[in-house]
């Protein structure tokens, strides 16, 4: 797993009031975005 700030996702990633769909989430990149927009909800 990658180590990565909770700030940095915040202002990086931000879907506030925003619908998001990551498709090839099974990749190590779609992975790392998932998460990152998980975080950030």
């Amino acid at each position: 797993m990658i180590n990565v700030q909770r700030e940095f996702v915040e202002n990086l990633f931000s879907i506030k009031d925003k619908v998001a769909i990551v498709t090839g989430a099974t990749g190590a990149l779609g992975g790392a975005i998932a998460v990152a927009y998980a975080m950030s909800a």
